[in-house]
């Protein structure tokens, strides 16, 4: 299939591309649950198909009961898939149809996708959750990003900090509040490492 019959296919869904330029429609196909969605450096498992546009699968992860599990926005994955999963809720399974420029432009991927290739992928989000930062991993400090800030500037050691914490158990809140510190003392501030 060449670029151009790949222009005259119709393409069901919302351009959820950051420009709205048609580079990137997604398509509910199941209703997911709750209001919550994932966020940026969340860790995310779904159940993909990857599909080119004539409908073959090249890749299923259902095929060997294997979800996927990567962070989201940390370019662990190709772009449609950062923007796409990000709007979805838990359980939701979606068609998002990219563009090459979301996808895997110019290289492709592997022997299975050529240069330049419009892919179809089909996602369900199984489970999402923050970062653990817990010393020994076991999921005792959880951050979850919900507003990333501006630039790429990093605070240097000695700079000073303001943060605002909201630390939640269980659905309910047990301290919220803003702290002004010095960026590596912040453990005397009693807020958590990371």
């Amino acid at each position: 299939m060449t670029s151009d019959d790949q222009e005259s296919i119709q393409i069901q869904g919302e351009d959820i591309s950051p420009s709205k330029d048609g580079s990137l429609f997604k398509e509910i196909l199941r209703e997911g649950t709750g209001d919550d969605m994932p966020l940026h450096d969340d860790r995310v498992s779904v159940h993909f198909i990857a599909k080119r546009l004539d409908g073959s699968i090249f890749i299923n992860t259902r095929e060997h009961d294997r979800m996927y599990t990567f962070s989201l926005g940390q370019e662990e994955v190709v772009k449609a898939w950062d923007i796409g999963v990000a709007t979805m809720k838990l359980g939701e399974i979606a068609r998002f149809i990219s563009k090459p420029k979301y996808a895997y432009g110019q290289k492709g991927y592997r022997d299975k996708i050529g240069p330049n290739v419009t892919v179809v992928f089909e996602i369900e989000l199984v489970e999402f959750c923050g970062k653990d930062l817990s010393p020994d991993d076991d999921g005792s400090i959880i951050r979850r990003i919900l507003k990333r800030g501006e630039g790429h500037i990093r605070p240097n050691e000695d700079a000073k900090v303001e943060l605002m914490l909201k630390g939640t158990y269980n659905g309910l809140v047990f301290d919220e509040r803003t702290v002004n510190f010095i960026a590596g003392e912040g453990c005397g501030h009693d807020i958590p490492r990371g």
